[in-house]
């Protein structure tokens, strides 16, 4: 039996010793997958291993200036919108890097002072309407509840002892008391309780009733006269009043309900603006990169041109008619725009290369670094002139702008903490009542009439009670300072509120005068582009002709080259102009506080509805590529394959003049390139992309032993046969990355 015994309190003892030392996990769901998977990797990893499940997949080729080119992914601005609000970044500029997180005491602190990905962002205002819920906590209904016993035994040893017990040497008693109660915080900053309370005695001693129960039913109120007192104030303060009755939680931790929501509106208007910026960095970066292709572009044009030139160059100095100096100063320039183009292609200086772009973009938007596809924009730039109304543009700037908004409640937010602060200055009198219902029975609950239960509802026996309070510092100079330090806050925010105004007109100001240069601007640059191509026909035509020199005395080779490169320059800038233009666009926005309006963007609180939880970007994707079928219906359009690099172009019909190739672009009659009736209003389609073509550049050039006279054809086309000239797509930007071959030196002395 005794063995029996031990081994049930063995298998007991093991049990409790097992149920004692389980440690408790808390963390569940997908946290604990994701704790046992790193348990499961470091029992086989080196203790100092930092590989973690989550980090990004490496790239096995990162793309340079010595192999920048991919399978072509072209894109519009609407998805690279969709991308950025799905999982875009805030920063524009060229440092990107990771934000050092340093540990402070307590913690780690605030992700989003660290970050500028607009998802981590987006959990600020759900963050600060959790703070409208802790101010609300201090009006919670309290529930306390406790229960007592007591055992006395007790020797008689004091003449009242004596007295009491009689004949007794030893006074027992058992004490018991139960009491619940209900408190309820008044949002007038009063209170409201109920106590349900019972003690029960039992003892040797004498007793009229024994054992006695003594059940009590007590209704309590009391409410500030003065500090504290009424709806709106309580609604401002970060602290209920209290009670003199009651020992109740009084809050604290956060502040007053309507400054609270205060916060939350404004926090909701700060990630309003976030937003914006947001946009406006893709609208920038996204037409850097068009602007960067067409600066890659401009860059070849000269270098070829300047290789026609020196192919030519070579061939008369072979056969003794062109001078040393000649050729190495053609060859000069031609390393000049090589130069250029890889600076174009790269990473340039005041403006980032296609490489540079394309990688900025990408940060912004939310796409890995390298995906093996290369980004292509897509959508034709405007051009149509835009004047709008300054006065109407800065009314709509003070009703939109996010910043003002955001100004106006802390404004809104100092005044109703200086009626906080004033209400301090009142003394706390407060008034309280209390009512009471008695009974005593010998048992507890019953239909007997000595039930304490059935006696306390009949109310015979009651207890009232009632007064006043009054408790105040003498001079207030607590009260006194925290009011004078929130008039100081209400005249810094009304300062403050009337310079951002007058801010925003400035900025307002330098945006709408932007937009008016950048339209004449434009037109200028083309007309100075048209110019520049006519100077250059000609003075190729003499060239090709073999003339060195005009008609004025002017060195026709210097003359080229000159022209070659005003040329390029020329092609370069006007595409800058109205890159510019685009972005410029964008900014007045911006500024006028409309950009989420003008980009089709609402910001709407709550989980997404079923029919839009798929990715806003791959229905761009998709919708983009039905446009273009209905466009085309006689296009054929294969998909690409998913495993393909190079996903399924996006085909892009050709105007009513059909592709325009390279040796029209500098006819008398036609602009390199032409812009969609450039600064008319209207737009039209965009064009095939540039196709790209297998040959060298020498050979898709004019052969050497052409005869210098120029043929009908060749002064249609000076530089390139019309089968074998690369075609552009005029209204986008070139898609193609050629990389033209190095020109091997051809003399090692000077030639006599």
């Amino acid at each position: 039996m005794w063995q029996t015994h031990s081994g049930g309190a063995a298998l007991v003892l093991l049990l409790a010793v097992f149920m004692g030392c389980q440690q408790h996990n808390l963390v569940t769901g997908p946290a604990l997958r994701y704790s046992a998977l790193l348990t499961s990797q470091n029992d086989l990893m080196p203790e100092r291993s930092t590989n973690l499940p989550s980090e990004p997949a490496l790239v096995a080729d990162v793309r340079t200036v010595l192999n920048p080119d991919a399978p072509k992914r072209y894109i519009t601005l609407a998805e690279c919108i969709a991308l950025a609000l799905e999982n875009g970044r805030l920063s524009q500029g060229g440092n990107i890097a990771p934000v050092p997180v340093r540990p402070q005491p307590g913690g780690f602190g605030d992700p989003s002072l660290f970050t500028d990905q607009i998802r981590v962002l987006a959990y600020d205002p759900a963050e600060l309407a959790n703070e409208i819920e802790a101010s609300l906590a201090k009006f919670d209904t309290v529930w306390q509840t406790a229960m007592v016993w007591q055992k006395q035994d007790r020797p008689v040893g004091t003449a009242l002892e004596q007295f009491q017990a009689g004949f007794l040497n030893v006074i027992e008693r058992d004490l018991a008391q139960f009491q619940t109660r209900l408190v309820k915080p008044l949002p007038t900053g009063g209170l409201a309780g109920i106590t349900f309370r019972t003690d029960y005695e039992f003892s040797n001693l004498p007793a009229r009733v024994n054992p006695a129960y003594r059940p009590v039913l007590e209704f309590s109120f009391e409410q500030p006269l003065l500090q504290g007192a009424g709806v709106g104030i309580n609604q401002l303060r970060s602290t209920h009043p209290g009670s003199v009755l009651f020992n109740i939680p009084v809050g604290g931790r956060a502040q007053g309900i309507l400054l609270a929501r205060l916060t939350y509106n404004a926090s909701q208007f700060d990630f309003q603006r976030r937003v914006q910026d947001l946009l406006l960095g893709v609208e920038r970066a996204y037409w850097d990169l068009y602007s960067a292709y067409w600066e890659l572009f401009s860059a070849e044009v000269g270098m070829r041109q300047a290789l026609r030139a020196w192919q030519r160059a070579k061939a008369r100095f072979d056969a003794g008619q062109e001078p040393i100096y000649n050729v190495a100063q053609i060859e000069e320039q031609y390393q000049v725009f090589r130069a250029q183009r890889l600076q174009a292609l790269g990473r340039g200086g005041a403006r980032p290369g296609v490489l540079e772009a394309e990688r900025r973009l990408r940060y912004v938007i939310g796409l890995p670094a390298e995906d093996g596809t290369r980004l292509v924009p897509a959508d034709a730039p405007t051009t149509a002139p835009y004047q709008p109304n300054f006065e109407e543009a800065f009314r709509e700037a003070l009703a939109n702008r996010p910043e003002l908004t955001s100004t106006r409640l802390a404004l809104q937010h100092a005044q109703l903490q200086l009626l906080a602060a004033r209400d301090r200055l009142l003394p706390d009198l407060r008034t309280f009542a209390t009512y009471n219902v008695n009974s005593l029975g010998r048992k507890l609950d019953g239909d007997d009439p000595s039930s304490a239960i059935h006696n306390l509802f009949e109310g015979r026996f009651n207890d009232w009670q009632a007064g006043l309070i009054l408790q105040m510092p003498l001079g207030f100079r607590e009260a006194y300072s925290e009011f004078r330090q929130a008039q100081i806050q209400v005249a810094k925010w009304t300062v403050f509120l009337r310079n951002q105004e007058e801010a925003t007109k400035f900025q307002l100001q330098d945006s709408y005068r932007r937009i008016i240069q950048l339209v004449q601007e434009i037109s200028i640059q083309r007309a100075r582009r048209e110019a520049a191509r006519q100077e250059l026909e000609a003075f190729q035509s003499l060239y090709e002709a073999g003339q060195a020199q005009t008609r004025e005395g002017r060195d026709v080779l210097t003359a080229l080259l000159n022209a070659q490169r005003a040329f390029a320059e020329a092609l370069r800038d006007e595409y800058v102009a109205i890159s510019e233009y685009n972005v410029a666009l964008a900014e007045f926005e911006r500024d006028k506080g409309t950009l989420l309006r003008h980009n089709n963007v609402a910001i709407v609180e709550g989980p997404l509805p079923d029919c839009a939880r798929a990715r806003a970007s791959e229905h761009i994707r998709e919708r983009s590529r039905c446009l273009i079928l209905q466009a085309v219906p006689d296009r054929p359009h294969s998909p690409a394959s998913p495993n393909s690099g190079d996903e399924a172009p996006l085909p892009i019909p050709a105007d009513e003049d059909g592709v325009l190739p390279l040796p029209r672009l500098l006819q008398q009659q036609q602009t390199l390139p032409p812009l969609p009736e450039t600064l008319s209003g209207t737009s039209r389609p965009m064009r095939k992309p540039l196709s790209g073509s297998s040959k060298p550049l020498e050979e898709r050039c004019l052969p050497l032993d052409t005869p210098a006279s120029p043929s009908p054809e060749r002064t249609q086309s000076p530089y390139f046969s019309r089968e074998q000239a690369p075609s552009v797509r005029p209204e986008t930007v070139p898609d193609r990355l050629p990389e033209l071959p190095t020109p091997t030196p051809f003399f090692t002395e000077p030639r006599p």
